[in-house]
């Protein structure tokens, strides 16, 4: 298990460094040097956040998505769900869960991006992108050669996850859907 203590303030120092390594190479080998040269860094401040890389409990994982906006999700669901995610990590301000991020799918031909969520009093600290770029390492490092990966983004999120190359799919090339089970 992986730990990384990150400063909020040289956060986005430290990712400028990300971006502009974005200019050389592809997005794999981007993240490839992501997920290899720049998680041991640890930063320090007023307030240290860390990620872990591990499945959250279901209880802290439902209280942080509904404090987030998120819909709520049984125990039940959460139990079953989380246990057979593909990998997940867990944003801790001191010893306390502030932020999760996972990713789902069968390994090898889909991975979809779920559950970023960041409890109110953390956010626009940078810690959402905090845990996209470790999901995206993980991605790039684990995702194979026509492995596709999705996500679904609540309004007025697109344009954060525009940088991690995902696309808008719109009507009529593309068509999002959904099933709820109640």
């Amino acid at each position: 298990m992986q730990r990384i203590l990150i400063n909020q303030e040289k956060l986005f120092a430290g990712l400028r460094i990300f971006d502009w390594l974005g200019t050389f190479g592809s997005k794999a080998a981007i993240g490839q040097r992501r997920a290899s040269q720049y998680n041991d860094l640890f930063f320090f401040s007023k307030m240290d956040y860390y990620l872990r890389e591990e499945v959250p409990d279901a209880t802290t994982y439902i209280e942080i998505r509904l404090a987030a906006g998120l819909s709520r999700k049984s125990i039940e669901a959460a139990t079953i769900g989380l246990k057979n995610g593909l990998f997940s990590v867990i944003v801790y301000a001191e010893a306390t869960p502030v932020g999760i991020g996972r990713v789902v799918g069968d390994g090898g031909c889909f991975f979809e991006v779920v559950d970023i969520a960041v409890l109110p009093d953390h956010q626009k600290k940078g810690l959402g992108r905090m845990i996209m770029e470790r999901l995206m390492a993980f991605i790039h490092d684990t995702a194979p050669a026509t492995a596709y990966v999705s996500l679904m983004a609540d309004h007025g999120t697109p344009e954060f996850y525009k940088r991690y190359g995902f696309e808008v799919s719109m009507p009529p090339q593309k068509a999002g859907m959904f099933l709820r089970i109640t």
